[in-house]
């Protein structure tokens, strides 16, 4: 089963960037964080819509 969210780390990983990185895209509102509990989470299909949004406009 696909997770449904990851970290920003992870974020970063599969986006082969930083995580500062990742926090550039959340504050420009290109991807959303979600908080759970301490953690700062990316949704895995904000990443996907995000690469496709990417491809669209190349």
């Amino acid at each position: 089963m696909e997770p449904l969210a990851v970290t920003t780390r992870e974020a970063a990983r599969l986006l082969s960037c930083s995580r500062s990185h990742i926090y550039v895209l959340v504050r420009a509102g290109k991807i959303r964080r979600i908080k759970l509990g301490g953690k700062a989470l990316v949704a895995v299909d904000d990443i996907k819509a995000f690469i496709e949004n990417l491809k669209t406009a190349a």
